[in-house]
């Protein structure tokens, strides 16, 4: 639903990123650490952090523990102390038990003298976190209702179905992030769509033809006249033959030719009479 509002977050973005291109980063900039390669080191860490708002994916809390990690070698670098204690703090909340190798931090090495100290701060205050509508928030990699604020946080949004929708890091004592937005455009995408998901109209009945049905009478009356057309048809053909018999006497002669003909245009008569019935009778409509 707030997917096509959402896009304007990741306008910045020249592509998205996974989870996987985030530790790909982290690895590259540790690697160039422990060479001392420090231009290719913080050319790692600006893909990693480049990587964090255009990300596709909820990162799982050890992928988030290595970001923070990666902060805090960053932060050592440029001896910011504060900064390298938060960062570590983070990590060590979501890994408690996850040890800085010997190649990054040897025994008595000031760096993981600092990681030793953020292990041991307590877990400090948190803030809540008011989440849009059908969205969900994740802290470090896990969801949370809430943030810790006195060291920084890998925070990101996205929706119930696990499509993300804004990633950041929020420093210590960072105010809450704003996603007033959001709300509104779920607002008044709910709104679009309650008023155009109505039902759809149903279909018009079709029109159907009434079959066209001799009605009874008319074709009762039809066959009635085919018949008589047929006896007179009969006697008229009977007339005939005994009209062109020789043994006929002359003087019944003239009274057969007159009996013939009106029995054959009797039947004419008939068969045209039978013939329209039956016409009418097929078109009648039944109404």
């Amino acid at each position: 639903m707030l997917l096509a509002f959402f896009s304007f977050a990741q306008a910045a973005c020249p592509s998205r990123t996974t989870a996987a291109d985030l530790a790909s980063a982290v690895s590259a900039a540790e690697i160039a650490y422990v060479g001392m390669d420090l231009d290719a080191f913080r050319v790692a860490r600006e893909q990693a952090d480049a990587a964090i708002p255009c990300l596709v994916e909820i990162l799982t809390p050890p992928d988030a523990a290595a970001w923070h990690r990666l902060a805090g070698l960053d932060a050592f670098v440029t001896q910011d102390t504060l900064r390298t204690l938060s960062a570590f703090r983070a990590a060590v909340s979501i890994q408690p038990a996850y040890k800085l190798p010997s190649t990054i931090a040897p025994e008595g090495n000031p760096l993981a003298n600092v990681y030793a100290m953020a292990a041991n701060q307590p877990m400090g205050a948190v803030a809540h976190l008011t989440t849009p509508a059908w969205t969900l928030a994740y802290v470090d990699g896990a969801r949370a209702p809430a943030r810790a604020t006195q060291r920084q946080t890998l925070v990101q949004l996205a929706t119930s179905d696990g499509e993300v929708l804004w990633s950041a890091v929020l420093l210590a004592d960072a105010p809450a992030p704003d996603w007033s937005a959001f709300q509104r455009e779920a607002e008044t995408t709910a709104v679009v769509t309650a008023s155009t998901s109505t039902a759809l109209p149903t279909a018009a009945p079709k029109a159907t033809k009434k079959k066209h049905k001799p009605t009874l009478p008319i074709a009762i009356a039809a066959g009635g006249a085919a018949a008589a057309s047929g006896v007179l048809y009969g006697l008229a053909a009977s007339s005939r033959a005994e009209f062109d018999d020789p043994s006929t006497s002359l003087d019944e002669v003239e009274g057969l030719a007159g009996t013939t003909n009106t029995l054959g245009y009797s039947a004419i008569g008939a068969g045209v009479v039978a013939l329209g019935l039956g016409a009418v009778a097929i078109v009648t409509v039944a109404w």
